[in-house]
């Protein structure tokens, strides 16, 4: 089954602002390859793939913010908890013009991966599953923004196969599927899956 949604004193004033740009500096961490324990609160520059390994857990941190400077993407194999709150979001966006490659979850990875209260933007995919793709497993997406998105596959926004994920209170907007269907979300073989009290719009298939 395939269903398919979408459409002061100078010196001292020196020596501040150098305590601030400093502190900023080290605030942007950059990482790639491996991760496991925890990440954040703060901010990192993600300058190559992410992966969480088989038999891992990374718990993301409230508050926690993701710059991409490339198309990287997060594979998980293990179990990814990114859990925020109403008023501290964790945002995986792009750096820069170039959007970044999406949260996947692969075949056997954990069944208590969880994405609550994230913000998920401007990836692009040439096969299915730009923003989030999941594969056979169960995860749970709730109050969260996926948009901007873009796919050469299905499901611009939420691509899953095989899987009971749920998805809750989420807006899902602006994703593009040039050529193919479920710009917002594609399910294909989803028979358990829920979809709920989700916003749905500006989705578009378009040929450009």
């Amino acid at each position: 089954m395939k269903i398919k949604i979408g459409r002061c004193c100078y010196s001292t004033v020196s020596v501040f602002v150098f305590l601030m740009i400093s502190t900023s500096v080290m605030a942007q961490q950059q990482i790639s390859g491996a991760q496991s324990g925890t990440l954040g609160p703060g901010s990192y520059t993600v300058v190559g793939n992410i992966t969480v390994d088989a038999g891992k857990k990374l718990t993301v941190a409230p508050g926690t913010k993701f710059s991409h400077s490339g198309a990287y993407s997060w594979a998980i194999s293990g179990q990814l908890s990114a859990v925020g709150e109403a008023g501290k979001k964790i945002e995986f966006i792009r750096s820069g013009t170039t959007q970044w490659g999406g949260i996947k979850f692969l075949q056997g990875s954990s069944n208590e991966s969880i994405l609550d209260y994230c913000v998920i933007d401007n990836c692009y995919s040439s096969q299915s599953g730009a923003g989030i793709s999941v594969t056979g497993v169960p995860v749970t997406i709730r109050n969260s923004t996926i948009s901007n998105c873009k796919t050469g596959g299905y499901g611009a926004g939420i691509n899953a196969y095989n899987s009971s994920l749920t998805i809750s209170n989420c807006i899902i907007e602006s994703n593009n599927c040039p050529a193919n269907g479920g710009s917002a979300i594609n399910l294909d073989d989803c028979n358990k899956a829920t979809v709920q009290y989700c916003t749905i719009r500006k989705n578009i298939n378009s040929p450009t």
